[in-house]
């Protein structure tokens, strides 16, 4: 397994129950950031066989959380 580092953008800012939900769905390896002039992110942290594995299963636990991915930023020479 690989250690990858990438950042999901999210559709709207997280109110802390949806926090909650994000840590809950498993991504306790991610740290939100978002402000009233930031666009809403979560810095994933992720071990993984692959970069597209990692990013498809942060994808899909971010959804399960209720969120929509509208952009992934590839953390050049990390991931």
């Amino acid at each position: 397994m690989s250690h990858h580092e990438f950042t999901l953008v999210l559709d709207h800012t997280p109110s802390d129950d949806e926090l909650d939900s994000l840590y809950e769905a498993g991504l306790d390896d991610s740290t939100p950031e978002f402000g009233p002039r930031a666009t809403p992110v979560l810095h994933v942290h992720r071990d993984a066989d692959s970069l597209a594995s990692a990013i498809v299963s942060a994808v899909e636990q971010t959804e399960a959380a209720g969120f929509a991915v509208v952009g992934v930023q590839l953390h050049e020479g990390r991931a």
